[in-house]
């Protein structure tokens, strides 16, 4: 789990001298909507990564909102690469898990 918090904590003296009330400093994490909701891939330490960003994010929103900077993570869903490629085999997945990754570019929700 350090990797997303290394760039955090060896950029924020900048980050703090940026960050101004009208204008904050911003850091944005990347999880994983495997991280907010148990999705059965059998994924344990993926989804136990991605978890553990959006509780260091919202650690780290809560103990620097005062020097001006705003925390916060994007939570995408699935969609299609190389590590989803085993979940798009429509054989022998959950019908109602492959309808969370988008094929032609669009949004779908996370269910």
């Amino acid at each position: 789990m350090q990797t997303p918090f290394i760039p955090v904590r060896e950029r924020l003296p900048e980050l703090a001298a940026t960050g101004a009330p009208d204008d904050p400093a911003r850091v944005i994490n990347i999880g994983s909507a495997a991280g907010v909701k148990i999705k059965r891939l059998r994924a344990y330490s993926y989804a136990a990564s991605k978890a553990a960003v959006r509780m260091m994010t919202r650690d780290l929103a809560g103990d620097l909102a005062e020097p001006n900077m705003t925390v916060n993570a994007a939570i995408p869903c699935f969609f299609p690469t190389r590590m989803t490629t085993h979940m798009r085999d429509e054989d022998s997945v959950d019908p109602a898990l492959l309808a969370q990754i988008p094929r032609d570019g669009g949004v779908v929700g996370c269910g």
